[in-house]
C-alpha cells in the first residue's frame, strides 16, 4: 500500500489544483490557494514520477505536470498587486 502513496498524493493534488482553477469561471477566484495548489501538485507529479510506472501512466502525469506549470505561470505572471 505503501507503493502508491506518493500516486495517490499527486493525483489529490491534481485534483484540487483543478478544482481551485475552476473557482476562476465561477467568479470565486482563491490566487493563493491556486498558487499553492499548482506547485503541490507539481512537486508530487516528479515524486510520483520516480516511481516505476508503465509508459501511459508517466505520459499523463508529466502531461498534467506541463499543464500546472503553464497554468501557475500563466496565474503569476498575470497577478496585479492592490493599488495603494
Amino acid at each position: 500500500m505503501l507503493d502508491y502513496v506518493y500516486q495517490c498524493l499527486a493525483i489529490i493534488a491534481f485534483t484540487l489544483a483543478f478544482y481551485y482553477t475552476s473557482g476562476f469561471v465561477y467568479n470565486k477566484p482563491a490566487p493563493g490557494k491556486t498558487v499553492f495548489a499548482y506547485f503541490s501538485a507539481i512537486y508530487f507529479g516528479f515524486i510520483a514520477l520516480a516511481d516505476s510506472h508503465s509508459l501511459a501512466v508517466r505520459l499523463i502525469i508529466s502531461s498534467i505536470i506541463a499543464i500546472n506549470v503553464i497554468n501557475a505561470s500563466m496565474l503569476l505572471r498575470n497577478l496585479r498587486w492592490k493599488g495603494v
